[in-house]
């Protein structure tokens, strides 16, 4: 259905347009009428009309201030302006705002169906390519992922039929030095259960924008990103140039999301890096060392950033590594930076540089965070008590055990349970 929207100050010219015409016979509905250009902007802005029929003189606000004014506000109507003036100059102008036929009054009933039919067919026409186009886009969008999600799986081998398929898509990769990264969502059963669709829906777009902007869009890379599964996105980067700290540029990109991502949503993601291989065939060898890597955690509960050649030393200092064993053992005890620095011999301030530096993060947040993905484990177990699992990961008080809880992960410790039933 074609709609239409008709401004006249004459009350008897607007009933006449809408009385003496079987508009819903063509495909047509009238919207609204209204007996100013002041009434009939907020209408077309509220409806945003295929057609508007609009007198061309009216008080408040004329026809012409009127087309000027729908400009100015992005709409985008067929206009059809109504005059009582035969005349040149008002016809030019009224074309120069944006009217695409102007006819005379009192108006010819058939004059005034068959225009407003040629121009709804136009429309008709129009939306049907747009709804094309659109359909083949999202086609082609299909097409691409599955082809993607075929090459880094190892399902083609034909290196020409590889690379055709790159140009006829449009993808900007190339046939050699590849790097294949992935980013999960952590826990995403347990998040999915506890975001809505449209904060999931924000919290997946916000990941995709930060992989654009700080890996393809300003970077020394290029590349593409798109989503594999629910919690699984995958990118693609290309160096057009050999680099010795190629990884080095990657991995702080990749911390730079993950600070981005904790200022507003506070569910850790697993970043794995693979390694850079020569030959397009080989790119699902990347494609399973990005998986590999993204699956070690120095730190359960954090979001993490590996590189497939790291994850035997985790890429941290043994600093780091050893304060975090410390936090292992000794998560259930009252234990602070300054005790666990006196542990692995380095200086509390020392140590909390380490921590903000290389995990982005507070010792205590740290610690709390493992803490509470202890606390989420024993939660599962239905014999064991909140009060017991709170003082089993360092809290003797289960009140503020179930406050911290529900700061971490957005929920109480007793709905925690319910979720996982």
């Amino acid at each position: 259905m074609v709609t239409l929207l008709l401004i006249d100050d004459e009350y008897l010219v607007r009933r006449g347009i809408c009385e003496t015409i079987d508009w819903p016979m063509y495909g047509i509905e009238i919207i609204g009428t209204s007996p100013d250009g002041v009434q009939g902007l907020e209408m077309a802005i509220k409806h945003n009309p295929d057609i508007i029929i609009t007198d061309i003189r009216m008080p408040i606000m004329d026809g012409l201030e009127f087309m000027s004014k729908v400009k100015e506000n992005g709409l985008n109507p067929k206009i059809i302006v109504l005059s009582g003036f035969d005349d040149f100059e008002y016809a030019r102008t009224a074309m120069h705002y944006g009217a695409i036929a102007y006819l005379l009054k009192p108006v010819d009933n058939d004059q005034l169906l068959e225009t407003v039919k040629k121009i709804a067919d136009g429309i008709i026409n129009e939306k049907g390519s747009q709804q094309y186009f659109k359909k083949l886009k999202e086609e082609l969008s299909s097409i691409k992922r599955q082809f993607l999600i075929d090459l880094l799986t190892g399902y083609l081998n034909d290196k020409e039929d590889i690379r055709e398929k790159i140009l006829f898509l449009d993808i900007p990769i190339e046939l050699d030095n590849n790097y294949v990264l992935t980013v999960k969502i952590d826990e995403f059963s347990f998040v999915s259960k506890q975001l809505s669709l449209d904060v999931l829906s924000n919290f997946k777009a916000a990941i995709k924008t930060h992989i654009s902007d700080l890996l393809l869009i300003n970077s020394i890379f290029k590349g593409i990103v798109f989503s594999k599964t629910e919690d699984e996105y995958v990118i693609i980067l290309h160096l057009n140039e050999t680099l010795l700290n190629a990884v080095d540029i990657i991995k702080s990109f990749c911390i730079e999301i993950t600070e981005r991502l904790k200022n507003k949503y506070n569910y850790p993601i697993s970043i794995g890096i693979g390694n850079c291989y020569h030959d397009i065939l080989s790119i699902n060898k990347s494609y399973n060392d990005a998986i590999t890597a993204s699956k070690y955690k120095i730190l359960p509960g954090n979001s993490s950033v590996n590189f497939i050649k790291e994850i035997d030393s985790m890429g941290y200092r043994r600093e780091i590594r050893d304060a975090i064993k410390f936090i292992k053992l000794n998560y259930s005890k009252d234990i602070s930076i300054e005790i666990t620095a006196k542990a692995i011999y380095i200086s509390p301030s020392y140590l909390m540089h380490l921590f903000k530096h290389e995990l982005g993060k507070t010792f205590n947040e740290c610690l709390t965070d493992y803490r509470i993905f202890v606390a989420k484990e024993l939660l599962k177990n239905p014999k064991l008590k909140i009060y017991e699992i709170s003082k089993n990961v360092g809290y003797g008080d289960v009140k503020y055990f179930s406050q911290i809880f529900k700061k971490i992960t957005g929920i109480t410790p007793t709905d925690y349970i319910k979720y996982e039933l």
